[in-house]
This record gives C-alpha cells, sequence and structure tokens, in this order.
C-alpha cells in the first residue's frame, strides 16, 4: 500500500519520473531514510545515496555510516560520504550543533547534486516532521509562512515520503525486511523539537488520531494561500513601490494607508528580511529618520517612504593606507586605483570617478572613512571657501539614507576628495609638475 501511495505522490509532484534523471537520497540509516531508499529504488531513475557522519555520537555516527555503505555496495548503488567536524563548524561560526549540522549538510548536497547533475535532493521528511513543524512554528510565533510547514518540492529539494506517517513507515520496514539504525540524540529532551514529538504530540493524537494528515492538509492550504498572497500583493507592489536603483525596495506610506490590511501587506513584502512584525507596525507611525537595523538590512523611514537598503558598507569605517605607485585599495564596496602619471597624460575630462593631486601626498598616510556630522570641503570652485558635505550630498539630490555608503579621503584631517561628488583645493596638480598621482574611484555596488 505504501508503494502505490509513493508512486502516486511522486506523479502528482512530477518527481521519479524520469529513467534518465538522477536524484540525490539523503540517507541517514534511520528508518524514514531506509525506506524512502527502498521506495526510490523500485522507481526508475539514477539514485546515488549521500550520507553525512557529523561525528557527534562517536561510534555510533561510525556504524551508521558503515551501515548504509553496505547496503548500498549489496545493491550496487553509488554511495557518497562525508565527514564533519560539526562542533568545530559550530564554534567557528557561533551558531547551535543542530543549525551547524544542518547548514553543512544542505551545502554539501549541493555540492553531490551539482556532481552528478542531478535534478533532485530527496529528504525524508514525514507526516509526523511536518505535525511537529507547524507546532513549533506557531510556539515561536508564526503567520502564513509558518503554517506552511514543510514543502514537497522546495527549488532543487524534495519530499518523497512527505505523506506517510512514521508508524506506516516502520511498518512498510518491517513488512519488507528494512534494516535501519536508531539515532539516539531522536530519544532526548533537550531539543524542542523532541519535547513536541515525545511529549506534546502523544496529547494531540489523543484528541485527533488522524493529526498527521490534518497537518499534511494545513500545510497544503497555507501553501495555496502564500501563492495567492504572492499574486495578489505584487499587484499591490507595483501601484506603491517607487523604482530606484539604489534601494532594494522603497515603498510610498501614503498609498500603502489607502489599503485596510497594510500590515498584512507589510509583513507579506518584509517578513524575508527578518523584520519582525510588531517592529513593522512601529515604523509606519515612528518620526522620520527611524531605522529598524540587523544584520544584513536597514528598513529606514523617511518622511513618506519606507526604505529597505543592504546593511553592507553602512556601518561608520575607517581604514588608513599609505600612497605609493601602483596601489589598489580594495574593499567591499569598492576598489581605489593608485598610480604616477606623467602630467602630459591627464585626461582631466574624466568622470568624478577620477582625482589627481601631488607628488607630495606619497608616502603620506590617508584615512579613507565615513561622512561624518560637521564634515567639510573646501572643493574646488569655491574660491577657498569651505562647504559643508552634507549640503553637497542635498545639491547633488544624494539621498540621507544613503549617507553612509559614501567614502571620503582624509589627509592631516583635511578631507581631499569626496569620490564622485567633488575635489578639493589641496595638493593641486601644477602645470610645471612632471608627474602627479591619479586616482580612480569603482563602485562594486
Amino acid at each position: 500500500m505504501l508503494l502505490n501511495q509513493f508512486i502516486k505522490h511522486a506523479k502528482k509532484h512530477n518527481f521519479f519520473q524520469n529513467k534518465e534523471e538522477t536524484i540525490i537520497l539523503a540517507v541517514s540509516g534511520g528508518v524514514d531514510s531506509m525506506v524512502m531508499l527502498h521506495l526510490a529504488m523500485q522507481m526508475s531513475c539514477k539514485l546515488v545515496v549521500a550520507h553525512c557522519n557529523f561525528q557527534l555520537r562517536g561510534e555510533e555516527s561510525n556504524a551508521e555510516m558503515e551501515f548504509v555503505q553496505a547496503f548500498c555496495e549489496k545493491y550496487n548503488i553509488l554511495f557518497e560520504v562525508v565527514k564533519f567536524d560539526t562542533e568545530v563548524y559550530a564554534k567557528n561560526n557561533k551558531i547551535n550543533t543542530q543549525l551547524a549540522a544542518r547548514e553543512l549538510r544542505y551545502n554539501w548536497f549541493e555540492e553531490i547534486r551539482t556532481k552528478h547533475k542531478a535534478s533532485y535532493i530527496a529528504t525524508a521528511h514525514n507526516a509526523n516532521d511536518q505535525t511537529e513543524s507547524l507546532l513549533l512554528n506557531m510556539i515561536r510565533g508564526t503567520g502564513i509562512k509558518g503554517l506552511r510547514g514543510i514543502g514537497v518540492k522546495v527549488e532543487n529539494i524534495i519530499r518523497p515520503i512527505l505523506f506517510a506517517t512514521r508508524t506506516e513507515i516502520e511498518q512498510y520496514a518491517i513488512d519488507n525486511q528494512i534494516g535501519w539504525k536508531n539515532d539516539s540524540s531522536n530519544l532526548s529532551t533537550k531539543y524542542r523539537r523532541n519535547k513536541i514529538r515525545h511529549s506534546i504530540v502523544p496529547l494531540i493524537e489523543k484528541i485527533n488520531p488522524n493529526i498527521h494528515q490534518t497537518s499534511l492538509l494545513t500545510a497544503e492550504i497555507m501553501q495555496e494561500q502564500a501563492l495567492f498572497n504572492d499574486y495578489f500583493i505584487k499587484n499591490i507592489l507595483s501601484k506603491i513601490t517607487i523604482n530606484d536603483n539604489d534601494a532594494i525596495l522603497k515603498i510610498n506610506l501614503a498609498l500603502l494607508e489607502e489599503y485596510p490590511f497594510k500590515n498584512l501587506i507589510l509583513n507579506h513584502l518584509f517578513a524575508k528580511y527578518n523584520f519582525s512584525s510588531e517592529a513593522l507596525q512601529n515604523i509606519i507611525t515612528a518620526n522620520s529618520g527611524t531605522k529598524l537595523i540587523n544584520e544584513k538590512f536597514i528598513l529606514w523611514k523617511n518622511r513618506e517612504l519606507l526604505i529597505l537598503i543592504s546593511n553592507s558598507g553602512t556601518n561608520t569605517t575607517k581604514e588608513t593606507v599609505k600612497v605609493f605607485d601602483n596601489q589598489t585599495i580594495d574593499s567591499e564596496d569598492f576598489t581605489i586605483f593608485i598610480h604616477k602619471i606623467k602630467i602630459q597624460n591627464i585626461d582631466f575630462k574624466k568622470g568624478k570617478n577620477y582625482a589627481w593631486f601631488n607628488l607630495a601626498i606619497e608616502n603620506q598616510t590617508i584615512e579613507i572613512c565615513n561622512i561624518e556630522n560637521g564634515d567639510k570641503i573646501k572643493a574646488l570652485g569655491l574660491k577657498g571657501k569651505s562647504k559643508k558635505v552634507s549640503d553637497i550630498l542635498i545639491d547633488a539630490k544624494i539621498p540621507q539614507y544613503l549617507k553612509n555608503t559614501i567614502p571620503i579621503l582624509k589627509l592631516n584631517n583635511e578631507i581631499i576628495w569626496i569620490p564622485l561628488l567633488c575635489n578639493s583645493i589641496h595638493y593641486p596638480v601644477n602645470e610645471t609638475d612632471e608627474f602627479a598621482f591619479e586616482l580612480c574611484f569603482n563602485s562594486k555596488n
């Protein structure tokens, strides 16, 4: 019966249908993955078994690896294996062991998929896993995104036995004399998922014996709802968005106010950027200039606009470099090339990403930093007068939220150059000079 369901499930979602395609099977040695492997062997696709040894449970981990390898050798299935120093990876990346294991395995699975030119990576998530995921997400606090649960097919990842309960899977293994290895860590209640599995789910099953099928149905409905929302909000987005190459997303709040479900729209638009629902609700009523900042993004309220920009290069940075010929200053957001050039070879009509200085700057230390409040520059064309850098930004129509993405060069506490905006009167090139330093700025953004 399970095989028939497997074939029907695979046909519905269009995997294991092409005998020429290769599928990577993530097989741990547990009952779920061994049953998935046994079912897949009865299809016509080319199979590659991928096993991760996370080296977290000593001999138990090695025994699982050897068990899966022996099975593959017996049935002449291509076998790929990797050993990870998971605890070292977790420590170096300052994450917990579970997250470390997840990152390591999925990164490696993708490498194996690319190596074998496979269509999919198959994981052995089942209906019980779906129930546990929905409960976990609800405990954390979630919306439609969390209630979608585990997807049957997400990009290159497929879940061929998501339809089956753990009881059905174990019974199939017994009926077909399929061996498996038990992971002792699944019994530990120090993990939240295991607490739900061993303590909460059994209580729910007493109320609703069909809870796992109910969870599958709920997730499927929410996945459809999410697709509907994407389509619906995409149309709204075209009406409230302002096109701007300097921002990832720019929303007109006045136009957003026309919709009675603006919080839903904001949550949908910004959820993938890791801003909470509460924070989004607060910022739309906050004063202009209010910012939400996380590791990767900044969400900025500027009058009637909500502006999302990258957080890379927006923190105040300071770098000091000594000037010499044929030098490259390379940062995350830009490069500056410095070289000596004969005066007769200078093309002063080049763009504002070029600047020239006399040889007095050689071997001197230049500071490259972000603009600070109160900064002034004695710019060319101002007859020696100083001008606030903030006024220069306004004249150039540079938005306030991009201020900290613009580097400036200082020498002896004087601004000598603001790339792309203006040059200073300091260290000018004279007609009597034979050589000068040419600086070329190139943005990576």
